[in-house]
């Protein structure tokens, strides 16, 4: 017998009942959430409810059952908390709960512990406090700028996060016009900001007052250089005088520091 991972669906779906295109969904997501795409293989449906287990190679075993326990920890990878939410509110949908269990071949299912609860449709509902608005800045590559009345519509890239609902006035716009694909800039101005289930700020929306171009790691490695050259300076006895400067931006206080 091979080590197996189950998933247990309880008080919605059985075998006879779970639709071909559910099903699939549940796998995709599943296959996220144990990792080890090479490594995992789905098995059979077993009754009792719709019991989905999948087969773990067994080198594979020790990696698969780390992600999992990994899951309920605050430095979870990104994609695997994501995979877990995914399939929670899949649950809550289907007016189910799951759990998931790892069954080695020296115990049979009962006998193994429970790894995740998935609480499905007892999950309680995340109070909306609604957008905040504040003061405040974005940071990014401009990757559009337009409009035609006195409004300015921008897009902001920040990484993998795109920032739309932004407007400026057509003064601005101008200005930034020149920026468009270039460096980073730093956008001023008022918004307002939700916070989401992870917890993490978005921007709704976000009128810019002001704006400045950010530096670039080259154009600060310039000038740091050019630093070491002045006479009297200490700066040539920094051995990484870039991480330095970062870290002493990092040490001031915020707002609510002073």
């Amino acid at each position: 017998m091979s080590t197996e991972v189950v998933f247990r669906i309880a008080d919605s779906w059985n075998p006879s009942t779970l639709p071909m295109q559910r099903l699939g969904e549940y796998l995709i997501e599943l296959a996220v959430l144990y990792g080890e795409h090479a490594n995992v293989h789905f098995k059979r449906i077993r009754k009792g409810s719709a019991v989905l287990v999948s087969r773990i190679d067994e080198p594979a075993v020790p990696r698969v059952l780390d992600r999992l326990a990994a899951v309920n920890r605050l430095d979870a990878p990104k994609d695997l908390r994501r995979a877990f939410e995914t399939v929670d509110r899949m649950l809550a949908i289907d007016n189910a709960r799951a759990t998931v269990k790892v069954v080695t071949p020296a115990q049979n299912l009962e006998a193994s512990k429970i790894l995740i609860v998935f609480p499905g449709r007892s999950r309680s509902e995340p109070v909306d406090f609604g957008a905040v608005r504040r003061a405040g800045f974005l940071d990014g590559e401009l990757i559009r700028i337009g409009g035609k009345d006195e409004t300015v519509h921008l897009q902001l890239q920040d990484g993998d996060t795109l920032h739309t609902n932004i407007v400026t006035n057509r003064d601005l716009g101008r200005q930034l016009g020149h920026l468009l694909f270039g460096p980073t800039v730093r956008l001023w101005g008022t918004g307002s900001w939700r916070r989401g289930d992870d917890g993490a700020w978005s921007v709704v929306n976000f009128r810019v007052s002001r704006f400045e171009k950010l530096a670039d790691f080259d154009d600060l490695a310039k000038a740091v250089e050019e630093l070491r050259d002045v006479r009297g300076s200490e700066w040539h006895l920094e051995a990484d005088p870039i991480t330095s400067l970062l870290d002493a931006r990092r040490t001031q206080p915020d707002d609510g520091d002073l």
